[in-house]
């Protein structure tokens, strides 16, 4: 993830003059891989600033959410994650959300998780393993009628 971040960098300087939201937020990602959560967010909230209406937007608003829950800031991160939800077009977008969220409010209301215990799991991926993940994807994609991108 160093080297990607370099990378970039690289693009944003050298190439795109510094405007590219793709690039700028893939550099962030790259960050917070690194658990470098302060230059991840420095970079986010940089990148939420300079393009607001982006339809990246979503994923930065994710990427700081996710930040947050790094940082045990729970609230920040729900907030994020609500605004997240708002903006988002796409249904994949919603449904990484809604997923990790609902899943431990249940579980919190009936008993049968304690906060703590949910947070632990918030941290971690919403999904147990990558097969489980990719069969997720297909699933959505062949509801939609859509196709694999890249």
């Amino acid at each position: 993830y160093t080297l990607a971040e370099e990378q970039f960098k690289i693009i944003l300087i050298n190439d795109r003059d510094y405007v590219d939201p793709a690039a700028q937020l893939m550099m962030a990602k790259s960050q917070l891989k690194q658990n470098n959560y302060e230059g991840a967010e420095r970079t986010g909230k940089s990148f939420l600033k300079s393009y607001p209406k982006s339809i990246y937007e979503p994923d930065g608003l994710i990427l700081l959410g996710d930040i947050s829950l790094k940082n045990e800031k729970f609230t920040k991160a729900f907030r994020y994650f609500l605004n997240a939800r708002r903006v988002a077009k796409q249904q994949q977008y919603i449904y990484q959300i809604d997923k990790r969220i609902l899943h431990l409010s249940t579980l919190i209301i009936t008993g049968q998780l304690k906060r703590d215990e949910a947070i632990k799991i918030l941290k971690a991926s919403p999904y147990p393993s990558d097969l489980q993940l990719s069969e997720d994807k297909d699933y959505f994609l062949k509801k939609h009628s859509l196709k694999k991108y890249g």
